[in-house]
């Protein structure tokens, strides 16, 4: 940890969250990695996970009860499922609770929409 206790690295943020939420966290992460092996991670300016590929695609945030999976450019992803939430400019995200919310075909095919989102504004 940097010394204003700030994680440098996104094993870190994952260990200072709320142990409870950890296993969950570090699903959400493989679940990004699997998906979207080509995506790169890092944290961003305020310390949260964030991942790219073809441009800011998605992140996640630890919470009490449940991961803020974090969707940069949401507002513009096909969402058939209805499965995001918020009403910001642009992001969006689904409160993943559990593991079984990531087996979910549509969570897979929203991740999957973003990253065609993100192909379509790098082919312009």
């Amino acid at each position: 940890m940097a010394a204003e206790g700030k994680p440098e690295t996104v094993d870190e943020y994952i260990n200072s969250g709320p142990a409870e939420m950890q296993a969950l966290a570090r699903a959400v992460r493989g679940f990004i990695q699997e998906v979207v092996p080509d995506c790169t991670e890092k944290l961003n300016p305020w310390s949260v996970p964030e991942y790219n590929a073809h441009g800011p695609l998605c992140g996640f945030q630890i919470a009490t009860r449940h991961i803020t999976f974090l969707f940069v450019r949401g507002n513009f992803v096909h969402d058939p499922a209805a499965l995001l939430e918020g009403t910001g400019k642009s992001c969006r995200h689904v409160k993943v609770k559990s593991q079984a919310d990531l087996q979910r075909p549509e969570m897979r095919e929203l991740l999957l929409n973003a990253v065609t989102y993100n192909r379509s504004l790098t082919a312009e």
